[in-house]
């Protein structure tokens, strides 16, 4: 997922060095939100793609983890279900991060801004494309200061990656836990050294179509969140072996 970041920096840096093909300075004139559009959502969705089939096996991966927790392994209807729900998961999950949602086989833009990654890359970058209209900049100056932002940086890559790919993972389990008929609730369980949010619902037990105290179905919490969550089996009757 991160190799995203890279291809999406490399097309953002080619529109930007685009904007100006006479090489003439950005002056007063200039709108802000002009230039920030040529980070095109749709170069985003052309990269969508890559990003679905990442999250596809890490959440298959996940189901498969949870079944293999409660002992089911060589159940093929229940497996395939597992997989056939990360499939979805994915395909909606990969279309939400670029701001558009799947609506009858149809990619059309959504209105639930919330994770979508180019509209706070926007954010993150605003600063300097009004820096180069304040001080005339040229467009290859913009784009050499927008190489450097945090924006594209291999952190802010590999912390959406690994938010996304936890995310994706307790999708996984939480698919396996409803497919196994066996898990009557879920428990959170948090990361040694955890922040205090998340300390404060560690051992929290809730029912598996439930939601935790902090309003999520599971872990991630946060960015770079790592806990985790356990499944809790129905009870067995008197007569179960």
């Amino acid at each position: 997922m991160t190799g995203l970041f890279s291809n999406w920096r490399k097309a953002t840096l080619k529109a930007v060095k685009a904007l100006q093909k006479d090489e003439t300075t950005f002056d007063a004139g200039d709108d802000v939100d002009r230039i920030l559009r040529a980070i095109k959502r749709s170069q985003l969705v052309l990269l969508m793609g890559d990003v679905e089939d990442t999250l596809t096996e890490v959440t298959q991966d996940g189901g498969a983890a949870a079944l293999a927790q409660i002992g089911i392994v060589d159940d093929e209807s229940i497996v395939s279900q597992v997989n056939e729900q990360a499939i979805e998961y994915a395909r909606d999950r990969s279309a939400e991060m670029v701001g558009k949602k799947w609506v009858d086989g149809e990619l059309i833009d959504n209105p639930n801004g919330e994770w979508v990654i180019d509209e706070a890359t926007r954010d993150m970058l605003r600063a300097d494309v009004t820096q180069a209209i304040e001080e005339g900049w040229s467009n290859d100056r913009l784009a050499d200061a927008i190489a450097e932002n945090y924006a594209f940086s291999d952190q802010r890559a590999e912390t959406i990656a690994r938010t996304e790919t936890a995310f994706a993972d307790v999708q996984g389990n939480l698919a396996g836990y409803k497919a196994s008929g066996v898990v009557a609730s879920k428990q959170w369980l948090a990361a040694p050294d955890c922040c205090d949010d998340c300390q404060e619902i560690d051992g929290e037990v809730v029912d598996l179509d439930g939601v935790f105290s902090d309003g999520s179905d599971g872990p991630p919490a946060h960015p770079n969140c790592r806990c985790n969550m356990v499944p809790v089996l129905e009870p067995l009757d008197e007569t179960d072996d």
